[in-house]
């Protein structure tokens, strides 16, 4: 690893080919993308790493990585235009280093922004004026924001997700809870509207999308002894649960078999909770991560 930075405890190195960023704190390691503002890791004192990330899903090249926390922006899942990348293009375009700073609790602050040239065809696939900064504060919890601003002349309207993949001890052992009595689409059966009734279980492909959601959830891992607490700020309205199941066998990022030793639980605003941004306003999408014990 080559150091590139070293302020108060906190170590900032780039490795694998200057395509990931490496950060030591006191409290907690995370490895970070370069494409996407990607987080492939994140392991706090004590703790196994949260997040799961393929062994095989190749790094840079524009393909998007297959784990850890892509940022889906400027859009969520397909567009109308089926031209456009699925999840828009920000997971797969490489974003700037701005900054690392250490944090007063022994964490670190890392920030990345994604400069669009004038003349770059993701221009040509959303407005004029759209920037993201990604904000990740890394230590005993992790925090990750994106921040929309409209620097041009007209409103756009995004929709948005940090697809979180946690690694799991067994996907069929974990229950997700905070979403009982919320209303959901369940892609799996065409889109129907349904409602969640008590704490979700993984035991078969999954694919709910719930357009707006509780600030608080929760998943309980009974083999890893472990309850992972997910807190989205006020403007994260959406959660969407995502598991592959036997739909794993046609991807080829996944092992075989891993897709039984993760969940995807993620958070944003899609559907109805849609944003709308006018010229010169900002909006922002947040989420904080922890880990307890069982």
């Amino acid at each position: 690893m080559r150091l590139l930075n070293a302020v108060d405890g906190v170590r900032l190195g780039q490795s694998r080919g200057g395509l990931v960023i490496d950060v030591a704190t006191p409290s907690a390691n995370a490895t970070i993308a370069l494409q996407g503002a990607q987080i492939l890791s994140w392991a706090p004192r004590g703790h196994d790493d949260m997040l799961w990330c393929s062994p095989v899903s190749p790094l840079g090249g524009g393909k998007a990585i297959r784990g850890g926390i892509p940022i889906c922006w400027p859009w969520f899942g397909m567009h109308e235009d089926k031209a456009k990348p699925q999840h828009g293009f920000a997971r797969n375009l490489v974003w700037d280093l701005v900054d690392a700073v250490q944090l007063d609790d022994n964490g670190g602050h890392v920030v990345l922004t994604l400069k669009l040239p004038r003349r770059a065809k993701e221009r040509e696939h959303f407005a004029q004026g759209a920037q993201a900064t990604a904000f990740i504060d890394i230590g005993r919890t992790l925090s990750l924001r994106v921040e929309t601003d409209n620097e041009g002349d007209e409103p756009f309207t995004i929709t948005e997700a940090l697809h979180t993949y946690f690694s799991v001890g067994a996907a069929s052992a974990i229950s997700i809870e905070g979403l009982s009595g919320r209303t959901y689409r369940d892609n799996t059966d065409g889109g129907r509207e349904k409602t969640q009734t008590g704490p979700i279980a993984v035991r078969a492909e999954t694919v709910a999308l719930f357009d707006t959601s509780p600030e608080l959830l929760a998943i309980r891992d009974p083999v890893l002894k472990r309850r992972i607490r997910i807190a989205r700020d006020a403007d994260s309205r959406s959660t969407v649960v995502w598991n592959p199941g036997a739909a794993a066998a046609n991807m080829i990022e996944i092992p075989k078999g891993d897709e039984t030793r993760f969940v995807c639980v993620e958070s944003g605003n899609i559907g109805r909770a849609a944003v709308t941004i006018a010229p010169g306003e900002s909006h922002a999408c947040g989420v904080t991560y922890s880990i307890e014990p069982l």
